[in-house]
């Protein structure tokens, strides 16, 4: 029901800032591809992450089985890769409270338009959904491959 309010909200905002439902699909189109932007990087980030922890923790469980590396540099690390995981969490649930106020905003303003031109444009925003809903799906693998390995 929050997420509900916070779509509304962006969507009176949207209103409020632009008079034509033109203006108002371009800047939600806008917003939409710079949280893609922002997704794809974070994305990068998580799998740079993830690939530094699976080397790591490979290293050191070997290590510890050969006594080339004690369990307390194996824990240390396993602390590190769960607190990197507590932050992509949080990085997956923001990505996705974006992606659930796109959905919503998007019907509320295509139930609006009635132009091709505007049609066309929830088109844009529809494709924009699209990719930050595949983005959601990526982040959330890397959490995942990370979950197994910790």
């Amino acid at each position: 029901a929050a997420l509900g309010g916070l779509a509304g909200a962006y969507v009176d905002q949207k209103q409020k800032e632009y008079a034509s439902l033109e203006d108002q699909l371009d800047s939600v189109i806008s917003d939409a591809k710079a949280k893609n932007a922002q997704a794809k990087d974070l994305t990068a980030t998580m799998q740079t992450v993830l690939d530094q922890h699976k080397r790591e923790l490979t290293r050191l469980r070997s290590g510890v089985k050969k006594g080339t590396a004690t369990q307390a540099e194996l824990d240390a690390e396993l602390a590190s890769a769960r607190a990197d995981k507590d932050v992509m969490d949080k990085a997956v649930s923001g990505t996705r409270e974006n992606l659930k106020i796109f959905t919503d905003a998007r019907t509320s303003l295509k139930a609006k338009a009635t132009t091709a031109q505007d049609r066309a444009r929830v088109g844009q925003l529809d494709r924009e959904i699209r990719t930050l809903s595949g983005r959601v799906d990526t982040m959330s693998g890397v959490v995942n491959n990370l979950t197994r390995r910790i």
